[in-house]
Protein backbone atom coordinates (compact mmCIF):
# COMPACT_ATOMS: atom_id res chain seq x y z
CA UNK A 1 0.00 0.00 0.00
CA UNK A 2 2.95 2.31 0.62
CA UNK A 3 3.87 1.79 -3.03
CA UNK A 4 0.38 2.94 -3.98
CA UNK A 5 0.88 6.22 -2.15
CA UNK A 6 4.26 6.72 -3.76
CA UNK A 7 2.81 5.98 -7.20
CA UNK A 8 -0.06 8.39 -6.61
CA UNK A 9 2.38 11.11 -5.52
CA UNK A 10 4.60 10.54 -8.55
CA UNK A 11 1.54 10.38 -10.78
CA UNK A 12 0.25 13.63 -9.33
CA UNK A 13 3.54 15.34 -9.99
CA UNK A 14 3.57 14.03 -13.54
CA UNK A 15 -0.07 14.95 -14.04
CA UNK A 16 0.62 18.48 -12.85
CA UNK A 17 3.22 18.86 -15.58
CA UNK A 18 1.20 17.12 -18.30
CA UNK A 19 -1.08 19.07 -20.60
CA UNK A 20 -4.64 18.97 -19.36
CA UNK A 21 -6.10 17.66 -22.60
CA UNK A 22 -8.54 14.86 -22.09
CA UNK A 23 -7.63 11.63 -23.82
CA UNK A 24 -10.20 9.71 -25.80
CA UNK A 25 -12.89 8.59 -23.37
CA UNK A 26 -12.66 5.00 -22.26
CA UNK A 27 -15.91 3.15 -21.89
CA UNK A 28 -15.99 1.25 -18.63
CA UNK A 29 -18.67 -1.29 -17.90
CA UNK A 30 -21.18 0.27 -15.46
CA UNK A 31 -20.75 -2.60 -12.97
CA UNK A 32 -16.98 -2.15 -13.05
CA UNK A 33 -17.32 1.63 -12.69
CA UNK A 34 -19.60 1.15 -9.67
CA UNK A 35 -17.09 -1.28 -8.11
CA UNK A 36 -14.26 1.22 -8.68
CA UNK A 37 -16.35 4.00 -7.11
CA UNK A 38 -17.04 1.77 -4.11
CA UNK A 39 -13.35 0.93 -3.85
CA UNK A 40 -12.44 4.63 -3.88
CA UNK A 41 -15.04 5.28 -1.20
CA UNK A 42 -13.71 2.47 1.00
CA UNK A 43 -10.14 3.63 0.41
CA UNK A 44 -11.22 7.15 1.38
CA UNK A 45 -9.35 8.49 -1.62
CA UNK A 46 -10.51 12.05 -1.02
CA UNK A 47 -9.12 11.96 2.52
CA UNK A 48 -5.96 10.27 1.27
CA UNK A 49 -5.39 13.06 -1.25
CA UNK A 50 -5.95 15.67 1.48
CA UNK A 51 -3.47 13.87 3.72
CA UNK A 52 -0.93 13.81 0.92
CA UNK A 53 -1.45 17.53 0.38
CA UNK A 54 -0.68 18.32 4.00
CA UNK A 55 2.51 16.26 3.76
CA UNK A 56 3.64 17.43 0.32
CA UNK A 57 3.07 21.17 0.85
CA UNK A 58 5.85 21.61 3.46
CA UNK A 59 8.27 19.59 1.31
CA UNK A 60 7.42 21.77 -1.69
CA UNK A 61 8.04 24.87 0.38
CA UNK A 62 11.44 23.61 1.47
CA UNK A 63 12.34 22.63 -2.09
CA UNK A 64 11.36 26.06 -3.40
CA UNK A 65 13.32 27.80 -0.68
CA UNK A 66 16.36 25.70 -1.60
CA UNK A 67 15.87 26.38 -5.31
CA UNK A 68 15.77 30.13 -4.68
CA UNK A 69 19.20 29.83 -3.19
CA UNK A 70 21.16 31.47 -0.49
CA UNK A 71 19.80 34.92 0.26
CA UNK A 72 22.62 35.82 2.66
CA UNK A 73 24.34 37.73 -0.14
CA UNK A 74 21.43 40.19 -0.14
CA UNK A 75 21.39 43.16 2.21
CA UNK A 76 19.45 42.42 5.43
CA UNK A 77 16.52 44.64 4.45
CA UNK A 78 16.10 42.74 1.16
CA UNK A 79 16.40 39.40 2.99
CA UNK A 80 13.59 40.54 5.29
CA UNK A 81 11.42 41.55 2.32
CA UNK A 82 12.06 38.23 0.64
CA UNK A 83 11.25 36.30 3.82
CA UNK A 84 8.04 38.32 4.19
CA UNK A 85 6.89 37.68 0.59
CA UNK A 86 7.83 33.99 0.34
CA UNK A 87 4.95 32.48 2.39
CA UNK A 88 2.31 34.21 0.26
CA UNK A 89 4.02 33.00 -2.91
CA UNK A 90 4.24 29.44 -1.57
CA UNK A 91 0.54 29.51 -0.70
CA UNK A 92 -0.32 30.81 -4.17
CA UNK A 93 1.84 28.13 -5.78
CA UNK A 94 0.44 25.23 -3.77
CA UNK A 95 -3.14 26.46 -4.24
CA UNK A 96 -2.62 26.56 -8.01
CA UNK A 97 -1.23 23.02 -7.98
CA UNK A 98 -3.91 21.53 -5.75
CA UNK A 99 -6.70 23.28 -7.64
CA UNK A 100 -5.64 21.30 -10.68
CA UNK A 101 -5.04 18.11 -8.75
CA UNK A 102 -8.03 17.81 -6.45
CA UNK A 103 -9.46 14.33 -6.11
CA UNK A 104 -12.63 15.42 -7.88
CA UNK A 105 -10.62 16.57 -10.89
CA UNK A 106 -8.36 13.51 -10.87
CA UNK A 107 -11.12 11.00 -10.19
CA UNK A 108 -12.16 10.45 -13.84
CA UNK A 109 -8.54 9.67 -14.74
CA UNK A 110 -8.16 7.43 -11.70
CA UNK A 111 -11.35 5.55 -12.64
CA UNK A 112 -10.04 5.13 -16.17
CA UNK A 113 -6.66 3.87 -14.95
CA UNK A 114 -8.22 1.42 -12.51
CA UNK A 115 -10.67 0.30 -15.17
CA UNK A 116 -7.88 -0.37 -17.66
CA UNK A 117 -5.59 -2.01 -15.12
CA UNK A 118 -7.81 -4.23 -12.97
CA UNK A 119 -10.42 -6.80 -13.82
CA UNK A 120 -13.84 -6.63 -12.19
CA UNK A 121 -12.92 -9.67 -10.07
CA UNK A 122 -9.74 -7.97 -8.87
CA UNK A 123 -11.61 -4.78 -7.97
CA UNK A 124 -14.30 -6.80 -6.17
CA UNK A 125 -11.54 -8.64 -4.27
CA UNK A 126 -10.05 -5.32 -3.18
CA UNK A 127 -13.50 -4.08 -2.14
CA UNK A 128 -13.97 -7.25 -0.04
CA UNK A 129 -10.56 -6.72 1.55
CA UNK A 130 -11.23 -3.07 2.45
CA UNK A 131 -14.57 -4.08 3.96
CA UNK A 132 -12.75 -6.54 6.25
CA UNK A 133 -11.32 -5.49 9.64
CA UNK A 134 -7.77 -5.82 8.24
CA UNK A 135 -8.62 -3.65 5.23
CA UNK A 136 -10.34 -1.03 7.40
CA UNK A 137 -7.27 -0.94 9.69
CA UNK A 138 -5.05 -0.52 6.64
CA UNK A 139 -7.04 2.51 5.50
CA UNK A 140 -7.14 4.07 8.96
CA UNK A 141 -3.41 3.63 9.56
CA UNK A 142 -2.24 4.42 6.05
CA UNK A 143 -1.91 8.20 6.63
CA UNK A 144 0.44 7.54 9.56
CA UNK A 145 2.49 5.10 7.48
CA UNK A 146 2.57 7.53 4.58
CA UNK A 147 3.73 10.36 6.82
CA UNK A 148 6.54 8.23 8.21
CA UNK A 149 7.57 7.11 4.72
CA UNK A 150 7.60 10.70 3.49
CA UNK A 151 9.70 11.79 6.49
CA UNK A 152 12.25 9.05 5.84
CA UNK A 153 12.27 9.81 2.12
CA UNK A 154 12.71 13.52 2.78
CA UNK A 155 15.62 12.81 5.13
CA UNK A 156 17.26 10.56 2.55
CA UNK A 157 16.73 13.15 -0.18
CA UNK A 158 18.19 15.81 2.08
CA UNK A 159 21.32 13.70 2.38
CA UNK A 160 21.64 13.26 -1.39
CA UNK A 161 20.75 16.81 -2.50
CA UNK A 162 24.19 18.29 -1.71
CA UNK A 163 25.82 15.49 -3.68
CA UNK A 164 23.45 16.00 -6.62
CA UNK A 165 24.08 19.75 -6.51
CA UNK A 166 27.84 19.23 -6.46
CA UNK A 167 27.65 16.74 -9.34
CA UNK A 168 25.43 19.10 -11.35
CA UNK A 169 27.74 22.06 -10.80
CA UNK A 170 30.75 19.97 -11.86
CA UNK A 171 28.91 18.79 -14.96
CA UNK A 172 27.91 22.36 -15.90
CA UNK A 173 31.53 23.45 -15.54
CA UNK A 174 32.63 20.54 -17.71
CA UNK A 175 30.05 21.47 -20.35
CA UNK A 176 31.20 25.11 -20.26
CA UNK A 177 34.79 23.98 -20.83
CA UNK A 178 33.66 21.69 -23.62
CA UNK A 179 31.23 24.07 -25.37
CA UNK A 180 32.23 27.49 -24.10
CA UNK A 181 30.01 30.27 -22.87
CA UNK A 182 27.24 29.41 -25.32
CA UNK A 183 25.58 27.59 -22.40
CA UNK A 184 24.93 30.96 -20.77
CA UNK A 185 22.90 32.08 -23.77
CA UNK A 186 25.73 34.25 -25.09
Amino acid sequence: MGRFILLVAVGMASFAQAPQESAAPTTIDPAKRAAIEELFSLMKMDRLMQSMKSQIDPMMGQAIQKSVGDMTSLPPDQQALFAKELPAFLKQLTNAMWDRMSFEKLKPEFVKIYGETFTLDEINGAVAFYKSPAGAAMIEKLPVVTGKIMTVTQQLMGDVIPEVTKMTQAWVQEMKKKYGDSLNGK
